[in-house]
């Protein structure tokens, strides 16, 4: 039998065994360790500082392009929209501050905004039913067969005839919005001034969205298929992991629909999209529809501006 004495010798002799082994490997290594650590944050540090700089370099160089857009829009953006009138439409939580520089832009262009117009969530939250029969309401109001429209191109259609009419279809039209009091008297759309007089295009603002909300794609889409000249303008990306911008900006520009029939801005916040926004629009009443900005799938930056605008037809 083995004695008790002889097991607690070898436990020590074991745990002694092991102090000495990392004692003797933290020595020899320590040297090889601490150089390799010390390289790495010295990389490391100079790759952050590297990337400030590109970074400061970039924000720069964004800041002067801006600054460049707003002193050259003036005489570039001048008459481009002369005799138009628009009216703007805001989707819920547009900044303030855009809505005021789109309105701006279109006024500098020689357009008059004749109303600004802004939805409420209950336009998408709300129940769709109690929804639908208010847009049903409305379009009768306005003289839309309500009953031959799918019900996904029912509401901005009925918003449109509210807000505007056809470029041609004369000044008697102007003045008919009997639909547009239903709309507001239902919460979902607020307007200045309570009576507008109609326009003959539309532009729609929204904020950045990180995804695309069906109800106001579906929206969108049917401004664009109204047959008014029409531009939608996303205020800012919202970037995430490389991915588009703007999730409406990229539905709206992959449906095939929506193509041939509108013009889209993206980062229409920026003293470019607002000077792109007015020049697509000024291209709508050509029925030539682009899609500009700073995305990928963007075809340019903006449209060419033209040494002198068009005159409307009377």
């Amino acid at each position: 039998m083995i004695d008790f004495r002889y097991h607690l010798v070898s436990i020590v002799a074991v745990f002694l065994a092991l102090s000495v082994g990392i004692v003797i490997g933290a020595t020899s290594l320590q040297g090889k360790v601490a150089g390799t650590l010390e390289g790495q944050v010295t990389q490391l540090r100079d790759d952050k500082q590297q990337l400030r700089g590109e970074l400061g370099a970039a924000n720069e160089g964004s800041r002067r392009q801006d600054q460049y857009a707003e002193d050259v829009a003036p005489r570039a953006l001048n008459s481009q929209l002369k005799g138009r009138t628009v009216a703007v439409v805001a989707l819920p939580d547009t900044p303030g501050s855009f809505v005021r520089d789109s309105r701006d832009s279109l006024a500098l262009a020689g357009a008059t905004v004749t109303s600004t117009t802004e939805l409420s969530t209950n336009w998408v939250d709300g129940d769709a039913k109690e929804t639908m029969q208010v847009l049903k309401r409305a379009g009768r109001a306005q003289g839309v067969a309500v009953d031959s429209l799918p019900e996904s191109r029912l509401g901005g259609l009925v918003l449109a005839e509210a807000l505007s009419v056809k470029p041609g279809a004369g000044a008697s039209a102007r003045d008919l919005r009997p639909g547009l009091s239903t709309l507001v008297d239902s919460d979902l759309i607020s307007v200045e001034p309570s009576t507008p007089p109609r326009a003959d295009s539309i532009v729609v603002l929204w904020p950045g969205m990180e995804k695309s909300v069906p109800g106001w794609v579906n929206l969108v889409t049917a401004v664009g298929l109204s047959g008014r000249p029409a531009v939608g303008v996303s205020a800012e990306p919202v970037k995430s992991n490389g991915q588009p911008a703007d999730a409406m900006i990229s539905t709206l520009r992959d449906s095939a629909e929506v193509t041939g029939t509108m013009s889209t801005i993206d980062h229409g916040e920026r003293p470019t999209g607002l000077a792109a926004m007015v020049l697509a629009l000024r291209d709508e009443y050509s029925d030539n529809s682009g899609h500009y900005g700073l995305d990928e799938d963007a075809v340019a930056a903006a449209p060419k501006v033209n040494e002198k605008a068009e005159e409307p037809e009377p």
